[in-house]
This record gives C-alpha cells, sequence and structure tokens, in this order.
C-alpha cells in the first residue's frame, strides 16, 4: 500500500506539469495579445516548478 501512495505523490506533480505546459502553450498559440503572451510564459514557468 505504501508504494502505491508514494508513485501517487510522484505522478501529482508531473500531471500538474504537463497541465501547466499545455495550457500555457495553448495560451501563447491562441492569443495575438501581450498580456496573454506573458501569461503563457507565466503558465510554462509553472510547470519547472511543480518537475
Amino acid at each position: 500500500m505504501n508504494i502505491y501512495i508514494g508513485w501517487l505523490f510522484k505522478l501529482i506533480p508531473l500531471i500538474m506539469g504537463l497541465i501547466c505546459i499545455a495550457l500555457g502553450g495553448f495560451v501563447l498559440e491562441s492569443s495575438g495579445q501581450s498580456e496573454y503572451f506573458v501569461a503563457g510564459h507565466v503558465l510554462i514557468s509553472l510547470a519547472a516548478i511543480c518537475l
């Protein structure tokens, strides 16, 4: 049981990082405005914190 909890705690940050990378890429690709450009880079930087 402890091994499964360990894997769960390893997978949660990886999943959060993948979501941040995907959302940051989506924001960068779908917007042309400068404030969304900054938001996209911030989301991608959050992925580095998760990983």
